[in-house]
């Protein structure tokens, strides 16, 4: 059942309904409190209403109970990249890369943060 809600909440976060996203993940979570995958999504919902302290939150929870879920740590890093902290980010997709050399989105954010990085200094 937790992993219904968990979908139904990423069919929330795809429409841009995030209130209704954030509370499927929430059931999700209080059906499952190890549901990594939950915490990982209620992260990216977080990361794209501004609030990044509640998403480094999740995330760091979902790497908690998954170390080698590569893409909580590429979406940590794209909320250090949303916070200009390009280094931590780059941290964050090197360790993505390393845990999945597939994860082509976390190449892509990389290579996106390098530049601004490099643009600021």
């Amino acid at each position: 059942m937790a992993l219904a809600y968990n979908n139904k909440g990423m069919v929330y976060y795809d429409k841009k309904q995030y209130d209704q996203a954030i509370a499927d993940f929430n059931e999700a979570i209080k059906l499952d409190s190890k549901l990594d995958k939950a915490y990982n999504n209620r992260g990216m919902v977080y990361d794209a209403t501004g609030k990044y302290d509640l998403a480094l939150d999740d995330l760091n929870k979902a790497i908690e109970l998954n170390p080698k879920m590569a893409l909580a740590y590429n979406n940590k890093g794209m909320v250090y990249y949303n916070e200009k902290q390009y280094e931590q980010a780059i941290a964050d997709f090197n360790e993505a890369i390393k845990l999945d050399s597939n994860l082509d989105k976390a190449y892509n954010n990389r290579g996106w943060c390098t530049m601004w990085k490099e643009n600021m200094i």
